[in-house]
Formats: C-alpha cells, sequence, structure tokens
C-alpha cells in the first residue's frame, strides 16, 4: 500500500521499548489498518465520514502503541507550523454570542439613522446652506405637517404624538449619541467587510507599517505602482490591520472605499450638494475616527472642472477629510497628480513594485488554503506556478496578479467536469429520436418503427451508464471531503496534543494519531482519488504537469 512504509523509518523507532518490539507494535498499527482500509473503507468514508474516522482511531488505539513525551514533543514540533497556519487559514468568522450581539445592535443603530437622515427634521433646527435647501425646507414642512394633521385625528393619536416627540428629541440629540457612521454615500466599508472573514486579503506588512505611520502623523499617504500590482488588496489589508488593532494608534477607526470616478460624475439638477460635499457632512462629528480611501485619485484632477481644487482645501489640516489614502497608476500619477503641484503635495507616496518570491508564494499558498474547494496540490506547484507565472516583459503582469491568474486556472480547470462522449450520444440520440415522433405527428402516424425502437433502447442504456457515472462522481466529490477532514483531524490532533504533552499519555496518543493518519491513512485516500480521477477522466490534483500545460496555453 503506497505510502505505509513510510511510517516505518519514524521519530517514533526509539523508545522505552526496545527496537524489536517497537517494530512489531508499528507492524501491527499497519496491519490493522491495511485489514480495514481494503474492504469497506470507501463506502464508510463516503457514508459515515465521522464515523468511520472514529472507527480508525479506535483501531490505532487497540495497538496500544506507546511513545515517550520526549517523541511526541518532538513530532509535535516539527508539525506545529503546519498545523498553526491550517487551522487560520480556515478559521471560521466569529460566531460568539458577543459578536452576534455587537452585529444586532450595530443593525439597530443602523436602522435608526436611517431614519433619522430619511426624515431630516434635525435639519429644519440648522440654518439653511444655500436658496435651493430653504425652499426644499419649505416644501418639507408643509408636506409633514399635512401628514401628521391627518394621524393626529386618527384613534391612536396619542400613540403618534408620542412617536412624533420622541424622534424629533432623538434628531435633536443624534449627534451627540450616534456612533461612527456605518455606511457613507457611494462608499464601501472595508472595516465591516474585512472582519466577516470571507476572504483573505494579501498585503506586504512594510507597506501596511507605511500607511499607519504616514496616517499618523497627520499627513495622506497615496499608493502609486503598476495596474494589478496588489494596490486595492493591500489597502483591505490595511483596513483589517486597523480592525484587528494591529496598529494601535488607529484603534476603532473605521475604513471606507469610494472610486473617485464617482465624484466626478455629472450630477442631475436637482442634486443640493456634490457627492464629495454629501460624502462630508454624512461624517458629522466623527471625521476624525474615518479613513477615507479614494481609489483611482486622479480622476479629481482630470477634466475641465478639476475636483482637486476642492479637495485640496479639504485635505489640509484641520479640513473636513483628515485620514485620507489615495490610489493611482504611475502613468496617471505622473500625468495629472503630480502636475498639480498643490494637489500633490498633501499626499506623500509609497511606491509599490511586485511582490518578492517569498511574498507571492505565501500569498498563492494562502489563497489555496482558503479557496472554497480545497484544491489538491502536488509537491513543488506553487514553486513551478511562481516561476512560470514571473513575465521578463516590461508590460506582463506583476506579483502576486500573475501568480495568482495562473492558480485560479489550475484550480478551475482541476474543478471542471468535461463533457463526454457518452453525453453528447445521448443528446443527439434525444435529437434524432424527437425529430422521427415530429415527423409521425405531422403526418398524423402511431408507427413503432424498428429504427425508432433501437434507438430508444441506445438512449436508455446510454442514460443508465451516465447515471452510473453521476453517482460515481457524487461519491468521488464526497471521497475529497473526507480528504480534508483527514487533514484537518491530524492538524487537530497535533495543536491538541502540544498543548497535552506534558501531561502523561494523553498528549502521546494524540500525537502518534496524527502520525499515523500522515503516513497511514491519508496516502491511502489520497492515491484513491488519484485511481477514481483516472477511470473518469478527471484531474482534481494540481499536478506540474497542469501548471506547466495551463501556463503555456496562456504564452
Amino acid at each position: 500500500m503506497n505510502g505505509l512504509n513510510l511510517f516505518l523509518p519514524s521519530v517514533f523507532s526509539q523508545s522505552q521499548k526496545t527496537t524489536s518490539e517497537r517494530l512489531a507494535s508499528i507492524e501491527k498499527t499497519q496491519e490493522l489498518i491495511e485489514q480495514n482500509c481494503t474492504r469497506n473503507f470507501e463506502k464508510e468514508a463516503i457514508q459515515n465520514p465521522k464515523n468511520f474516522l472514529k472507527s480508525l482511531q479506535k483501531l490505532v488505539e487497540r495497538t496500544k502503541t506507546n511513545i515517550s513525551i520526549e517523541e511526541a514533543k518532538e513530532f509535535i514540533e516539527k508539525e506545529l507550523q503546519f498545523a498553526t497556519i491550517y487551522h487560520q487559514a480556515l478559521l471560521p468568522p466569529s460566531t460568539s454570542l458577543q459578536t452576534k450581539t455587537k452585529d444586532l445592535l450595530a443593525g439597530i443603530v443602523l436602522q435608526i439613522d436611517n431614519m433619522v437622515q430619511a426624515f431630516g427634521i434635525k435639519d429644519f433646527f440648522e440654518p439653511p446652506k444655500h436658496e435651493w435647501s430653504a425652499s426644499q425646507k419649505v416644501n418639507t414642512i408643509t408636506i409633514l405637517r399635512a401628514t401628521f394633521s391627518e394621524l393626529l385625528s386618527a384613534p391612536f393619536k396619542i400613540g403618534y404624538t408620542v412617536f412624533t416627540t420622541f424622534f424629533i428629541l432623538l434628531s435633536l440629540i443624534w449627534d451627540k449619541l450616534e456612533p461612527i457612521p456605518s455606511f457613507l454615500p457611494k462608499c464601501e466599508n472595508l472595516s465591516a467587510d474585512v472582519m466577516k472573514g470571507n476572504k483573505e486579503f494579501f498585503g506586504r506588512v512594510e507597506v501596511i507599517q507605511s500607511i499607519g505611520n504616514i496616517l499618523k502623523i497627520g499627513k495622506h499617504p497615496i499608493l502609486v505602482g503598476p495596474s494589478r500590482v496588489g494596490k486595492t488588496h493591500t489597502v483591505r489589508a490595511f483596513a483589517k490591520a486597523v480592525a484587528e488593532g494591529k496598529i494601535p494608534d488607529l484603534k476603532d477607526k473605521r475604513v471606507f472605499y469610494v472610486n473617485s470616478s464617482v465624484l466626478v460624475e455629472k450630477q442631475p439638477s436637482w442634486a443640493s450638494v456634490s457627492p464629495l460635499k454629501a460624502l462630508s457632512e454624512r461624517m458629522g462629528p466623527h471625521r476624525d475616527n474615518i479613513i477615507l480611501v479614494l481609489d483611482e485619485i486622479h480622476m479629481v484632477a482630470k477634466g475641465e472642472e478639476k475636483l482637486a481644487d476642492v479637495l485640496k482645501t479639504m485635505l489640509d489640516e484641520g479640513g473636513e477629510l483628515p485620514h485620507v489614502i489615495g490610489i493611482t497608476t504611475d502613468r496617471e500619477y505622473a500625468e495629472y497628480v503630480e502636475k498639480n503641484r498643490a494637489f500633490s503635495l498633501r499626499f506623500q507616496p509609497i511606491r509599490l513594485k511586485g511582490s518578492t518570491e517569498a511574498e507571492t508564494k505565501l500569498i498563492l499558498s494562502q489563497f489555496a488554503l482558503k479557496h472554497p474547494s480545497h484544491p489538491l496540490m502536488d509537491e513543488g506547484t506553487i514553486d513551478l506556478i511562481f516561476r512560470l507565472s514571473s513575465g521578463q516583459k516590461e508590460e506582463d503582469l506583476p506579483q502576486p496578479q500573475a501568480g495568482l491568474n495562473l492558480l485560479k486556472r489550475c484550480i478551475n480547470h482541476s474543478q471542471t467536469f468535461t463533457i463526454t462522449d457518452r453525453q453528447n450520444k445521448i443528446h443527439t440520440l434525444e435529437q434524432e429520436i424527437l425529430s422521427l415522433r415530429s415527423v409521425d405527428l405531422v403526418a398524423n402516424q402511431r408507427t413503432s418503427a424498428p429504427s425508432i425502437l433501437g434507438k430508444e433502447e441506445e438512449l436508455k442504456a446510454l442514460k443508465k451508464e451516465e447515471s452510473l457515472t453521476h453517482e460515481r462522481l457524487e461519491n468521488f466529490e464526497k471521497l475529497k471531503s473526507f480528504y480534508r477532514m483527514l487533514r484537518q483531524e491530524r492538524f487537530e490532533s497535533v495543536l491538541e496534543s502540544s498543548k497535552l504533552q506534558t501531561k502523561g499519555d494523553k498528549g502521546c496518543k494524540k500525537a502518534f494519531w496524527a502520525y499515523v493518519l500522515q503516513h497511514f491513512i491519508e496516502p491511502v485516500f489520497l492515491e484513491k482519488i488519484r485511481g477514481e480521477a483516472r477511470e473518469l477522466g478527471l484531474e482534481p490534483v494540481i499536478t506540474r504537469e497542469l501548471v506547466q500545460k495551463l501556463a503555456g496555453q496562456n504564452t
């Protein structure tokens, strides 16, 4: 059985027992697992994966193989880093009661805030900003008075009166109670998005730290680099670092993202204020706790009406936008931002180049670990993806985007089921039978010609084969899922053993179980997956050959 010989020259080959006793005990473990895995292991793993995994663990425990604390520690030290990385990569978003309560309260506050903003009652107590708003205020008051006069005549006028009074009072004091806004006009709340944990955002640590340092001293950073180098991903990674408290000086600040192109769009005649001004007004008294990301910031410096002249005063010390991060490309920074000297002086550029080899491989590995399909990859494929995707020409995509593109193609290919000749034959027969039946219908015939009966029998046989193939495909996916379960069980056992290794026999047993999974059980199922894939004509494992083939298609 492939992989089982790896178990013998292990870190457990020396202990308090003699070598012969140790080898005999290991061979007993191998024999029991091998017997179980040659009977109904595939069926059991597919139908009752959790129960089957428990039965395997009991088999290992029955061998009574024991190791010392020193041996367990040696193995755990080798595997702990891998287990930690794997565990963190698959760590789901927090579902604790505290998190759920916090989300619920935030939702309630958001709805109240929406109501306050929609009714705009607090605006009645502020002087109009211009003639249009004064006229609009008169119209709104007239409409509300007519509406409430009807309500007050209703049977529930006391309830409506109380509600109205409460709402007016709430509107007057809302600025004092209101937390940092959860939304801004035309903006995306990065702080909320990144903490949902659905995506992994890559960003170089030194760049994230530079952004934080520039903001802390009251300046505005601007990320400048070639297209697809990862500028927006870096900003999202920065937002995550802020949300997680990794930049203490910026703790509790919210990061919002907006594409500058929406700020320069021509506004309808009825619009009271520009998008930029509306955004600033919505920040209210919390602008010091808001970090605004302006992507494609060169857009404000283009066109006849240069918004940069308005924006630059808002970026001054004590201005309406105290914390801004700009994003643009090298060419557009030189062509539009730098040429506007007064505007460019408000920013401190951070130049982004393609990620290094180590950074790129880390990003690719994290992407693969977090991908919903949990792709299986052969040894050396990440290294090969980096090498084949690293272009030599200036116009080639920078890393990590080039590597990510190739990795995504490999993952998509490994998850794609191609249409087989049998499926094409089924479709052809269905069309032929339908055609013959249609001819009979037009001629008002009800014949059962031998040609039609023969085709129907052939179609029936093909559909039966296709049904069996679909069943095998479903079982194949379940087998892959069980293999992922094995890996997760192994790494969880390593983590648990690392906490128990100084507490006697329990930690040692966990370490031994993790080792058996790695060298006995996982290789068996991986080989089974490969064998099933070959019979089904699939490529579920990303191999070096697949990477080379797909990389060649892109040249």
